[in-house]
């Protein structure tokens, strides 16, 4: 999709609907000129932990280091804590969100 700029008229209307509409545009462009580390550390964090229970499983040409055989229980174990982390840190995303925006 492509961005058009608005016309004096379309400004007028928005500001007539919203007149708080410039402050929180302006506190929204003020909000995003810094990259929140916070947010950076948890999305590399999320990695990491997915990527230690993908290494304790091994799989091709690499054994697993904890001898986790495919298929055993150990295996489907990892794969739910995997699983459960994924939906566990969606299930934080979106609270995160929801609150933030009410």
């Amino acid at each position: 999709s492509t961005f058009r700029r608005m016309d004096h008229d379309e400004k007028q209307r928005i500001l007539i609907l919203n007149p708080d509409f410039i402050t929180l545009r302006t506190d929204l462009l003020e909000q995003e000129k810094a990259t929140p580390r916070n947010k950076i550390l948890a999305l590399l964090a999320k990695f990491s932990v997915l990527i230690f229970l993908n290494i304790t499983l091994g799989g091709g040409a690499f054994n697993s280091p904890w001898g986790i055989l495919c298929g055993s229980v150990a295996y489907w174990v990892v794969h739910v804590i995997m699983v459960a982390f994924l939906f566990s840190s969606a299930w934080a995303a979106q609270t995160y969100l929801i609150n933030r925006h009410e």
